[in-house]
């Protein structure tokens, strides 16, 4: 095998290796930022959710009572 050839499958061998470790990086962070963005939507869309309960039940002279547990995932209400 002449020199040429040897150096063209190293840079092939290379430029998979460098393709391998992008493909390990993208399915490593990939699941974490669904996570994330599934975790956050639903904080939002409670949070949102909360203070709509908490607004109605002090216009109907109600005093909201509020527990809830980190980034508002789950929550307990009650308006008194």
């Amino acid at each position: 095998m002449n020199l040429q050839a040897q150096q063209g499958k190293d840079q092939d061998v290379a430029k998979i290796q460098k393709s391998n470790k992008i493909t390990i990086m993208v399915m490593f962070f990939l699941p974490i930022l669904i996570v994330l963005g599934i975790v956050g939507s639903q904080s939002y869309t409670n949070t949102n959710e909360l203070q709509e309960k908490k607004d109605e039940c002090i216009a109907s002279g109600g005093t909201p009572e509020v527990q809830s547990m980190a980034f508002n995932l789950h929550y307990d209400f009650s308006c008194k």
